[in-house]
């Protein structure tokens, strides 16, 4: 008898699992054990917990293929997506604490998911500041929420937009910017799409002419969208994942 007579892999199956360009539903392909229910359920404190030594970050570590992306997956859709889409992959827990848990927690409260994946050249505090920024703004629109916090990348556009600093902004492409663009719709374009490197470069003119336009520091800049979400009924809380 041959293996493949015993076992067969199924026909959707995917080796890779890819958080931007899900499969519809094919998260709950992963089997759950009791280390990632164990896992799960410090995760659910971590939101309910009323000591604040719970509100912790959660980080995953593991070697390619042992299913980081897929198990993170199934988080992110088990605390954003509606309750009756998650039901059936809630009772095949075998936890009844954690069913329980989680359960009351999707009846109250929703979470908005931001996923960032990939290599970013991250050097300092600013590009990560910059790169969370368009990572939320971007998938915030791509869910067709509008709020009325502005990133930096927004602030710098209306700056653009504004004719009072034509003859700023003509100097820039003629000096710092002239490689990035050669028109003031050229820069706003690089900006819409969210180009950390045109951006930062604008902001060092900005500050050594004292046109300092830049937005609070990263932390309070989510604790304002996320304000902004629960104010529009739209989620309790953002998770990066």
């Amino acid at each position: 008898m041959k293996y493949s007579e015993i076992i067969e892999i199924e026909p959707f199956f995917d080796s890779t699992f890819n958080m931007t360009e899900e499969k519809e539903n094919y998260w709950k392909q992963f089997i759950t054990n009791e280390k990632f229910e164990s896992n799960l359920k410090e995760i659910v404190n971590a939101f309910t917990s009323l000591t604040g030594d719970q509100h912790k970050s959660i980080w995953v570590q593991g070697t390619y293929g042992t299913g980081k992306s897929h198990s993170t997956a199934v988080i992110k859709h088990l605390l954003s997506d509606d309750l009756d889409d998650i039901t059936d992959y809630i009772d095949k827990l075998a936890n009844p604490q954690l069913k329980g848990m989680l359960i009351n927690f999707r009846k109250k409260e929703r979470v908005f998911p931001v996923v960032l994946k990939g290599t970013y050249s991250i050097v300092d505090t600013e590009e990560l500041k910059y790169t969370i920024q368009r990572a939320v703004t971007q998938q915030l629109n791509d869910a067709g929420v509008n709020i009325t916090v502005k990133s930096d990348f927004q602030a710098v556009i209306e700056m653009l937009e504004d004719k009072k600093f034509s003859s700023f902004w003509e100097s820039m492409l003629k000096n710092e910017l002239d490689r990035y663009a050669s028109s003031i719709d050229e820069l706003k374009e690089a900006l819409e799409i969210g180009d950390v490197n045109v951006l930062k470069e604008i902001n060092i003119a900005l500050k050594k002419s004292n046109m300092i336009k830049a937005t609070p520091d990263i932390k309070q800049w989510l604790t304002e969208v996320m304000d902004a979400l629960r104010k529009q009924n739209v989620a309790d809380y953002l998770v990066i994942f």
